[in-house]
């Protein structure tokens, strides 16, 4: 893919980043605007505007505007992959170890013993648990019943900081429903690849909370966008 692209890169000017963007997007596009397609663009995109600091002798988060110290943002761990509650506890140690106090683990419709123990180990270590239902890509998806279920069998669900990827692409029109059925935050958009497809979704209340991916969406300026 990068082979493809590069006659599109080699000595160009890199302030006609816009231009060169739409060019990389119309080699690619009659074939795919997902996937890898997607992902090597995104890795350009984001190349380019690391040039342009480089070239400017900013960091890049003072390219975009910010004065000062870089923002501060507050992080999660993500993890909660291991199926035994021994190797899970040192998952728990490396995250109090690094003081973060979010947690995001693995856990589909029928791991509600793994996230029953999570929730109580994070209550006694004073840690939210995020669950990642893990459905970004499956088909077929679970069903909302199916999620619905799986929320009203765990205990302390007010401690869960957000839901994440509940339903696969054959089901997506579920989140605005879901959303409206539980009070656990529901998260998703990592997988989505254009700009105007989560923009539709953010403005059809599919989520409470968005996570636009920079190497899947197209890179940075589609992030600031969505901000925007």
């Amino acid at each position: 893919l990068i082979r493809l692209l590069a006659p599109l890169l080699i000595d160009r000017d890199i302030n006609n980043d816009r231009q060169i963007y739409y060019e990389l997007l119309n080699t690619t596009g009659y074939w795919s605007l997902q996937g890898a397609a997607q992902h090597a663009i995104s890795a350009v995109e984001i190349a380019i505007w690391d040039c342009k600091a480089q070239l400017a002798g900013v960091p890049l988060y003072r390219l975009l505007g910010y004065e000062g110290e870089a923002p501060r943002l507050k992080l999660y761990g993500s993890g909660g992959d291991s199926s035994t509650p021994e190797a899970m506890s040192v998952e728990f140690e490396a995250i109090k170890q690094l003081n973060i106090d979010n947690f995001k683990i693995r856990a589909r419709k029928n791991d509600v013993n793994k996230a029953r123990w999570c929730l109580r180990q994070g209550v006694n270590d004073g840690i939210q648990i995020a669950i990642d239902m893990t459905q970004n890509l499956a088909i077929p998806s679970q069903s909302i019943e199916d999620v619905l279920e799986f929320l009203d069998s765990i205990e302390n669900t007010e401690h869960i900081s957000f839901i994440e990827e509940a339903f696969g692409p054959d089901s997506i029109e579920y989140f605005p429903r879901l959303c409206q059925e539980t009070d656990v935050p529901v998260a998703g958009g990592e997988i989505v690849t254009t700009f105007r497809e989560l923009r539709s979704r953010i403005e059809a209340n599919y989520y409470d909370i968005v996570q636009p991916d920079a190497t899947v969406i197209g890179g940075i300026q589609p992030i600031i966008d969505l901000f925007d």
